[in-house]
């Protein structure tokens, strides 16, 4: 059986409440997730808060 993937152990502590784990993934995520935001947004701040709203989902869920 292969090897399971370290992001998946990673969400998966994160998904405990992990909070270690819970800010790696959100440091990992937030640069891609900011600069997709950018590309739809007409303005910085709508990027930023659309951005910032993104990881407030990821985090909840």
């Amino acid at each position: 059986m292969a090897e399971p993937w370290p992001a998946d152990q990673l969400v998966a502590a994160a998904q405990r409440g992990d909070e270690a784990s819970i800010a790696v993934l959100v440091s990992g995520a937030y640069p891609h997730v900011r600069r997709f935001a950018f590309s739809l947004c007409a303005s910085s701040q709508d990027a930023e808060d659309a951005a910032q709203e993104a990881m407030i989902v990821l985090f909840r869920k």
